[in-house]
């Protein structure tokens, strides 16, 4: 259940991946280097707009993720890939938040707009103790070396 006023107001990131022939190409047998590893930093805002007066309404929340990533599908036009991992979130001392560490799922889908560069759309769930899920929906430019 999210309450009023819990949607962060703007978020801003970089996410690094690098492929894993050992992942892909030496445990798993395959032809390409589909197995990843990224590390990702989100870093965002939220004012908390409840009924009820709070001693901290405001603050910034950064989140750091790590996990593997796994390419579905790739070629010249589309990009798609899932995620898994886990992130850190801190949420800068807002009332009735905790910082901690949560499991994250994510989805990556993009299309080429030239050679090398993506542009992505990527839906990710963080899945914490209790209950407490935090949604992203991250549009993005992926630019490969």
């Amino acid at each position: 259940e999210v309450e009023r006023g819990q949607v962060p107001v703007h978020q801003g990131g970089i996410q690094r991946r690098a492929p894993s022939p050992l992942l892909s190409r030496g445990l798993l047998g395959m032809n390409a280097d589909d197995i990843g590893a990224f590390l990702e930093i989100t870093v965002s805002s939220i004012d908390r707009d409840l009924d009820v007066p709070l001693r901290e309404p405001k603050g910034t929340l950064l989140f750091v993720t790590g996990g593997l990533d796994w390419t579905l599908h790739r070629d010249e036009t589309f990009l798609a890939a899932a995620q898994l991992g886990l992130q850190y979130g801190h949420f800068g001392g807002v009332t009735d938040t905790d910082d901690g560490i949560a499991l994250m799922i994510g989805f990556v889908g993009g299309i080429q707009v030239a050679d090398g560069c993506w542009v992505t759309l990527t839906p990710q769930a963080s899945i914490a103790d209790a209950g407490d899920n935090i949604f992203f929906l991250h549009l993005g430019l992926q630019i490969s070396f």
